[in-house]
C-alpha cells in the first residue's frame, strides 16, 4: 500500500483529495482565526486605516468610526457610530448595518463600487446632518435600502432649523424660514447601478406619507435687493447633469402651513391646507420635445373649500411655458379670518364662494385664461388701510376683499366670469407666479 501520493505514478485523483483537504483545513482555520480575532483586527488595524486614508485623501474631513464587528454567516459589518466632518457638514449615525458586501473582490483586487455593492444592503438607525452655514439639520430615525431589491424605506424625515426662530430672523432682510417633516418615504425600481456609478438616478415610484411642510415669512422686514431671479422648474432640472427620471412621485395625506408675521415677535396670519394628496407623472431631465411633467393635486384650503389643480410643465421648453387648471369647490370664507385679521387687518363678516374654476396657459412667461366664480351673500370689514408686500399671499386677498367692500356685498349666487392676463416678474417663484396669474383671475371676476 502506498502511503505517499507522489511516489511512483502520479496518482490525480488522490492528489485532488488531499489538495482539497489542505485547502479546506486551510480555509477552516482562517476562518477560525478571522472568528476569533476579527473583531479586533477590523478594531485595532483597518479602522484607523480606514480613518487616516479618508483624512490624507480629502483636506479638512474627519473620520471617526466607533465598535466594529463582523458577522462570517450573515457576511454583515456593524457599526455602533460613525462621525464625518467637512467643512460644509457634520454627520452622525448611530448605527449602521452593512451586508451582503463582496469583501474579498475588494481585498484581491479593485473592483468597481457598483459591483462591491451589487448584492449590499444598508440598515442604519439614528443619522444626523447640521449644514453649520446654513444652520439647518437634517434628521432621519431609520433607513433601509437594497440593492438586490430596487429599494430604500426611511422613517422619521426631518429638514428643520436648529437655531430658534428669531436667529434666522435677525438678517437685515425678509427671510423665510421653512420646516419639512416626511413619516415615511418609500422608493421601489432604485436602479442602484446607475447611482452608485455616478450615471443616473432611476426610480419607478416614490411614495411620501402624511408628509408636511411649515413655511414663516417675516414681513417686518425689507426683501433684499438685487436677488437672482429663482429658477422655474425646467430650469432647476436643466442644472443636473446626469440624467434624473422618477416615473411616479405621490403625496398622500400631506398638510401645508404658511405663515406671515407683520411685526417682530406679533403673532402671525396663517394658511392651512390639509388632506393635501399628489401625483406627479413623468419627473425627468431628459426626453423628447413635447415631453411633460404631470401634476394633479388637491387639498382643503383652512380645511374647508378642496382645493384642485392640474399642471402639465414642459420638460426642455424654450422658454418658461406650461399650462395649468382646476376648482375650488363651496367654502365659508370666513375661515380666511385667521390670515386676513392678523397679516391685513381685515375680517370677513359672512359670506361663501359656491363654485370657482380656472384654466391657464403660460407661454414665455406670460400667463392668460379665464376664472369663473359664484359668491354668495358676501360682506367684509377692512380694520386697517395698511396694504401689504405686492409679492405676498396676502396682497391678492387683501386687495380682492378692498375692492368688494365698495359695494359692501355681492348678490346672492351671481356668476362672474374673469380674464387671466399676468407677466412673470424676475424675482418670483414658480409657486408665487402660478398664485399671482390665478389672482389676476379672480381679482377680473371682481372688477367686472
Amino acid at each position: 500500500m502506498k502511503l505517499n501520493p507522489f511516489a511512483g505514478k502520479l496518482n490525480y485523483k488522490l492528489l485532488a483529495v488531499y489538495l482539497a483537504l489542505f485547502l479546506g483545513a486551510a480555509a477552516l482555520g482562517v476562518a477560525m482565526l478571522l472568528h476569533i480575532y476579527g473583531d479586533k483586527l477590523l478594531n485595532d488595524y483597518i479602522k484607523g486605516k480606514v480613518e487616516r486614508a479618508l483624512a490624507g485623501a480629502h483636506e479638512g474631513y474627519s473620520l471617526e468610526l466607533g465598535g466594529l464587528t463582523y458577522s462570517f454567516g450573515a457576511n454583515r459589518m456593524d457599526a455602533r457610530t460613525i462621525i464625518l466632518n467637512t467643512s460644509e457638514l457634520t454627520l452622525t449615525i448611530d448605527r449602521i448595518s452593512l451586508s451582503g458586501v463582496r469583501w474579498l473582490r475588494l481585498i484581491w483586487g479593485n473592483i468597481a463600487l457598483s459591483d462591491l455593492m451589487s448584492n449590499a444592503n444598508i440598515d442604519a438607525t439614528g443619522l444626523n446632518i447640521k449644514f453649520p452655514k446654513t444652520r439647518y439639520k437634517i434628521l432621519c430615525d431609520h433607513i433601509y435600502a437594497s440593492a438586490p431589491d430596487a429599494e430604500l424605506f426611511a422613517k422619521g424625515i426631518e429638514l428643520s432649523p436648529f437655531i430658534k426662530d428669531e436667529e434666522i430672523f435677525s438678517k437685515p432682510f425678509r427671510t423665510t424660514r421653512f420646516s419639512v417633516l416626511v413619516p415615511t418615504v418609500t422608493v421601489t425600481g432604485l436602479n442602484y447601478k446607475g447611482l452608485l456609478k455616478g450615471k443616473s438616478f432611476k426610480a419607478k415610484s416614490v411614495t411620501l406619507t402624511t408628509p408636511s411642510f411649515d413655511a414663516f415669512v417675516n414681513r417686518d422686514k425689507p426683501v433684499e435687493p438685487f436677488v437672482k431671479s429663482p429658477l422655474m422648474v425646467h430650469e432647476a432640472l436643466s442644472t443636473i447633469n446626469r440624467p434624473l427620471r422618477i416615473d411616479s412621485l405621490g403625496v398622500t395625506d400631506g398638510s401645508i402651513k404658511y405663515s406671515e408675521r407683520v411685526a417682530a415677535g406679533a403673532k402671525p396670519g396663517i394658511i392651512t391646507f390639509t388632506a393635501v394628496n399628489m401625483d406627479i407623472k413623468g419627473i425627468t431631465n431628459r426626453g423628447a420635445p413635447k415631453a411633460a411633467i404631470k401634476v394633479s393635486a388637491q387639498g382643503k384650503l383652512m380645511n374647508a373649500g378642496l382645493l384642485k389643480v392640474v399642471m402639465a410643465i414642459p420638460v426642455k421648453p424654450k422658454d418658461f411655458s406650461m399650462s395649468y387648471y382646476g376648482s375650488l369647490e363651496a367654502m365659508d370664507l370666513t375661515r380666511l379670518n385667521a390670515f386676513l385679521v392678523i397679516a391685513e387687518h381685515t375680517r370677513v363678516k359672512s359670506g361663501t364662494v359656491q363654485e370657482l374654476t380656472y384654466k391657464i396657459d403660460v407661454n414665455s412667461g406670460t400667463a392668460s385664461g379665464n376664472v369663473i366664480a359664484v359668491y354668495k351673500d358676501f360682506s367684509i370689514g377692512v380694520l386697517d388701510i395698511k396694504s401689504g408686500s405686492e409679492h405676498s399671499i396676502s396682497s391678492f386677498l387683501a386687495n380682492a376683499f378692498k375692492i368688494w367692500s365698495t359695494s359692501d356685498r355681492l348678490a346672492s349666487g351671481i356668476l362672474k366670469p374673469g380674464e387671466v392676463k399676468y407677466t412673470k416678474l424676475r424675482d418670483e417663484g414658480f409657486m408665487q407666479f402660478v398664485w399671482y396669474a390665478l389672482r389676476s383671475g379672480v381679482l377680473d371676476t371682481i372688477n367686472r
